[in-house]
This record gives structure tokens, sequence and C-alpha cells, in this order.
């Protein structure tokens, strides 16, 4: 008969592979976390008349755009 034994051990890297998924928790977390705060920007600046949107260098169609950081507003 071998010496093999019947129940494998865990493995040694179990530390690294807890890791592993709570950095792919935080980075889930952080970015469901970002597509709120751009949804709330965007909700925000779709309240404001045209004429303060225009003020601000912005027409409707580039609110989200603008929130996203894909417009230079300077």
């Amino acid at each position: 008969m071998s010496n093999v034994p019947l129940v494998s051990q865990p493995a040694q890297s179990s530390p690294a592979w807890y890791a592993s998924i709570g950095a792919a928790a935080l980075a889930l977390g952080r970015s469901i976390a970002e597509r709120r705060a751009v949804r709330r920007s965007v909700a925000e600046l779709r309240q404001l008349d045209d004429r303060l949107l225009r003020d601000m260098g912005l027409c409707r169609l580039d609110i989200e755009n603008a929130v996203k950081g894909e417009i230079d507003l300077r």
C-alpha cells in the first residue's frame, strides 16, 4: 500500500487566496460607490435649468461626460 493521504491538505497559499478575494471585493465596492456618485451627480445636474448649465459651459447632452471627466471644463 502507498502512504498517500485520502484527504487533501489545504494549500499553503490560502492567506494569499483570501487576500486576493478581499482585494476583489474592495475593488467591486469602490466601483459601485463610484457609479452611485456619478449617477447622483448626473441627477443633480439634470435638475438645473438650461441657463445655469450654459453658465457652467454645459448643455444637457454633456452632463454625463462632464461628470465622468471626459470633458475639460476649464
